[in-house]
């Protein structure tokens, strides 16, 4: 036990995307099947998991819930509205429903 992957720029990962640190650490640990947490700038996973693959799953995050399906472009906002999670594109304008996790 005692084995845990950091993030150091978590952070600076979730201003650059524009997405709250809770909402990209709780994709991250359901992703791995794994419990963490995070302060003010780094995120904690339990477990070694590769920097690739977390390098990986940040990217999926942000194909997934940053970047806009119809446009592409990252100017999105996410919203939740009961149950539905939904991309608002600030540049295009356009709504997207995404998968919940």
């Amino acid at each position: 036990s005692g084995k845990r992957t950091f993030i150091l720029n978590f952070k600076q990962i979730c201003e650059t995307i524009n997405r709250e640190p809770r909402i990209v650490l709780r994709y991250l640990l359901k992703e791995l099947g794994a419990s963490g947490s995070a302060d003010e700038d780094v995120a904690v996973i339990h477990g070694m998991f590769s920097p690739r693959l977390v390098r990986n799953l940040i990217e999926r995050f942000i194909k997934e819930y940053v970047y806009c399906p119809v446009c592409g472009s990252p100017d999105t906002l996410y919203k939740k509205e009961r149950k539905m999670i939904q991309l608002k594109c600030m540049a295009c304008g356009a709504v997207s429903p995404v998968r919940p996790f």
